[in-house]
């Protein structure tokens, strides 16, 4: 499917969380933050388990300022 329609970035969810709830409480505020600064749709998932097209990793590669932020 990711290449077929040609999309850029793809990103995948679990099925079913196993973390420590001290990582839960931070993902949760990483998505208030996001959401609050990006202006993130409130039911749009972000998760670091994507696949992206070179594109993408070749735009992030030779990006030259600090921290690029994929997901905003």
């Amino acid at each position: 499917m990711f290449r077929s329609h040609r999309l850029d970035v793809v990103y995948g969810r679990y099925r079913e969380k196993h973390h420590h709830w001290f990582r839960n409480l931070g993902s949760r505020f990483t998505n208030a933050v996001a959401t609050a600064m990006v202006k993130k749709p409130a039911g749009l998932y972000l998760s670091s388990f994507k696949i992206m097209s070179r594109l993408v990793v070749d735009a992030l590669v030779n990006y030259s300022a600090p921290f690029p932020y994929l997901d905003g």
